[in-house]
């Protein structure tokens, strides 16, 4: 699949299923707005789960959102890290744009790949480095889509940054050719660097 497609894909199911992908991720954005985005993890891997659902052809269920949270350590924990690593990053006028590429998959191989946080956080740095051009466009295309929903009076980032979001799983599901169901195989072991490390 190309960039592109993962937008619509992703758009394609929001509105073939608005009451899971519209509310109930409304829901999902709240609880973690009211926790300072704490449950971030538990919250992304919820959507992974459900979108995962839809586009392998089953029928989402609102409930299927908070599953993230039958995982709530391991995805707290990478929420939190991924987190910190992302605001360090831009915080320090590191590139930041280079590096969130490495994190895409992170909560897609917890839920799905049923990794714990570390392994997931690997698995998806390996997954982007093998395939770094494709991820990085992911990534400015779906800042870009979510960008748009600001400009359109902040109202239109409630459709655009779920979108984006879901955009996400349907990327994973396609680098780790699993869009028919079958469990992903981690990519090649190849952690990242040590801090200090050349």
């Amino acid at each position: 699949m190309r960039v592109g497609q993962y937008i619509g894909r992703s758009w394609e199911l929001f509105w073939r299923y608005p009451l899971v992908f519209f509310l109930g991720i409304l829901v999902l954005q709240m609880i973690s707005g009211l926790t300072n985005g704490i449950l971030y993890g538990p919250v992304m891997c919820g959507i992974m789960y459900a979108t995962l659902k839809a586009v392998r052809g089953s029928t989402p269920e609102f409930g299927d959102l908070f599953k993230g949270f039958d995982k709530f350590g391991q995805s707290l924990l990478a929420g939190l890290i991924v987190l910190l690593i992302t605001v360090c990053s831009f915080a320090l006028c590191l590139p930041g744009i280079f590096l969130t590429p490495f994190f895409v998959l992170v909560f897609a191989f917890i839920i799905d790949g049923d990794l714990p946080w570390d392994k997931a956080i690997s698995a998806s740095w390996n997954a982007a480095k093998n395939n770094y051009g494709k991820f990085l466009g992911f990534t400015i295309l779906a800042g870009l889509f979510s960008l748009l929903g600001f400009l359109a009076c902040c109202i239109g980032v409630w459709v655009t940054a779920p979108i984006a979001s879901m955009a996400a799983a349907v990327l994973y599901a396609d680098v780790t050719g699993t869009l028919d169901g079958a469990k992903a195989a981690p990519p090649a072991e190849n952690p990242p660097p040590a801090l200090g490390e050349a």
